[in-house]
């Protein structure tokens, strides 16, 4: 689980991610579409985005 002062993520064992709170410049609606069917291995928020390491595609 990682946040800061307007999100929250959480990584799940399976690789998804969970998003919840304030999204004004598309820091969490952003990085769900951007990793959208990707397995994701960490994650790291910003005040205005969002990082994301996804695994290599099969």
């Amino acid at each position: 689980m990682a946040m800061d002062e307007r999100h929250t993520l959480a990584l799940t064992a399976d690789g998804k991610l969970l998003v919840t709170g304030d999204d004004p410049y598309g820091q969490a609606s952003g990085i769900l579409k951007a990793t959208k069917g990707r397995t994701i291995t960490a994650i790291a928020p910003g005040a205005s985005h969002t990082l994301a390491l996804t695994a290599p595609p099969d």
